[in-house]
Parts: structure tokens; sequence; C-alpha cells
């Protein structure tokens, strides 16, 4: 028997931080790691490659979408292979956790215990994001417990405005407060947590608001100017993540919202960034103006 986790939660919520926490607790066990990226660019398979788990990456959508189950089942496939204990799927943030019950349905995956379906939720964003991707809702009906993560961001308004929103969807939900998504003293409600598995099962769908860009930043620029040039559309985005190869150095670029960062990174870079963004947030006529503004500095390289 497969124990089985599933790790879920909107964009820059801390999913990836968290789960390099979470992972030391199957020390011993054999712990296989499947991550799911919304974007085309995979970003946080290489930030977990290190970890010590047998890990596989799906890029380029919802693994619980037709568009890519297919490809899920495939590296699903590869990974039961090596015979793992435990099993942690990262979802992306635009992914209704739901369509984990197919899994657990059949048969020919394999014998699954699910353990706990984890929803890391930005106090600090959560009431924007909230009230703009219904996927949010589609998590929290899923999840069997709440992480209410960065909670050192957040001021005493945001955390009761999120604790009031998801009471009123799951009022006997479990949530638990953390900064930089580190465990709790106790980390047994997050390995076993009280209660039933979340809503009802209901209709996989892709949230059809999620907008999907690649830029592409030139390597003459230095960090501060890219800053400069994220800076100018990233308040119209969910999300910017990618590696850069400046002349000043290698930096992963991981923006939440407005809050833009580059941050060392030691590896190879393709200046490719995903830019993920909803409807109603003009972040596609951001990006084209700061083209304008920065020709040269920034291209599109693709679009979905």
């Amino acid at each position: 028997m497969i124990d089985l986790y599933v790790v879920t939660g909107f964009l820059g919520s801390g999913k990836t931080t968290f789960i390099k926490n979470f992972l030391p607790l199957f020390a011993g066990r054999k712990t296989a790691l499947l991550v799911n990226e919304f974007g085309r660019e995979s970003v946080d398979d290489r930030l977990l490659e290190d970890l010590g788990a047998v890990l596989s990456g799906v890029s380029g959508g919802s693994i619980f979408c037709s568009c890519r189950f297919g490809e899920f089942e495939a590296e699903l496939g590869r990974l039961l292979a090596q015979n793992p204990d435990v099993l942690i799927i990262e979802t992306s943030g635009f992914s209704d956790p739901a369509g984990i019950r197919k899994i657990l349905a059949d048969p020919n995956y394999g014998a699954f215990e699910k353990r706990a379906c984890i929803c890391l939720a930005d106090y600090s964003r959560f009431k924007k994001v909230y009230a703009s991707a219904r996927t949010v809702r589609k998590q929290l009906a899923a999840c069997d417990v709440v992480l209410l993560n960065k909670a050192d961001l957040a001021s005493a308004e945001e955390k009761a405005e999120t604790r009031s929103l998801i009471a009123a969807q799951r009022p006997d939900i479990l949530l638990v407060e953390t900064s930089f998504g580190a465990l709790p003293a106790d980390p047994s409600p997050l390995l076993n947590p009280p209660g039933g598995d979340g809503a009802a099962p209901g209709m996989l769908s892709a949230d059809i608001a999620v907008r999907s860009v690649t830029v592409k930043l030139d390597r003459s620029l230095s960090s501060a100017e890219a800053e400069k040039i994220l800076a100018f559309f990233a308040e119209d985005t969910y999300r910017i993540k990618g590696f850069l190869c400046l002349k000043d150095g290698v930096f992963l670029a991981d923006c939440v919202g407005s809050a833009v960062k580059l941050s060392p990174w030691e590896g190879g870079a393709d200046n490719r960034l995903s830019v993920l963004y909803g409807h109603g947030l003009p972040a596609r006529k951001s990006i084209e103006k700061a083209m304008e503004w920065y020709p040269g500095g920034i291209t599109l390289a693709g679009e979905s």
C-alpha cells in the first residue's frame, strides 16, 4: 500500500517550500514526488531535484485536465515502477485536486491509501485570488487541512478575512498557521488529518480564466535592469517564474503579484519565464508596453 499525499494551493502560496520541509518526515521510506506546473517552463522540479526523492514533472497544464492526463499517467507509471512507499503529488496552482479520486478509483494505478490533501493559502493574497480564480474554491473543497502560510507578512485584518472566507465554505476544516512553509511543532495533523475526505466528487474542468505567456529576457541585462522590467507588469499577473542568466550572475526569478524577487541560482538558465495571469488582469498589454519601454530587453516566446 502506497501512502498518498496531495499538496495543492494557488500560485505563490508556498507549496514548493513546504514540500522541502515536508519530505524529511518520510526519512527511511522510499518517497516519490510528482510535480505539476501550469506554465510551459518547468521550474519547481529543478528546485526540488536534490531532496532525495524519486522525482518526475508534468508542465504545460493541469494534470487532472484531459489535455495532460495521458502524460500524467505515463509519469505516474514511471514513478510506481520504482516501488515507492510514499507518493507526494504537488498540483499546479490552477489544478482542481478532486481529480485525485480518479486515481484512487482505478485499480490499474496500484494500491493507494490517501493520507491527506494539504492546501496552502497565502494569508496576504488570499482574498484577491479567492475572488478571481475559481480553482481556489475547488482546492478548498477537496482538501483535508489548510496551511495558512506567510503569517509573518499578513496583517491582522488579512488574517481575519482569510479565515472568514475559508470558514464560509468549509466551516469544519482544520486550519494550521505558519510562515515560510514551516511544519508545526506537531506535524501529525498534516500526516493524518482528522475528519473526512473534503467535498463530494465533482466534474473535472479547467479554469477558463487562466492565461499563460512565456517571455524571454536578454542576457545582456543586469539583475537590476531585469527587476525593473519585471516590475513593469508583475502587478498584473498571478505569478512569474523561471531562471535567468544575466551579466552579473544566474538567478531564479520568482514573482508573486507585484513582489519581484531575483535570487542567486547555481545552475543553468534559458532566460524563459512563465507568466500566469487571469481574466481581467491586463498582463498581456503590460508586457507589450514593457517591450516598448525596454526594446530588445524582453520578447514574447510563446502563449497559451
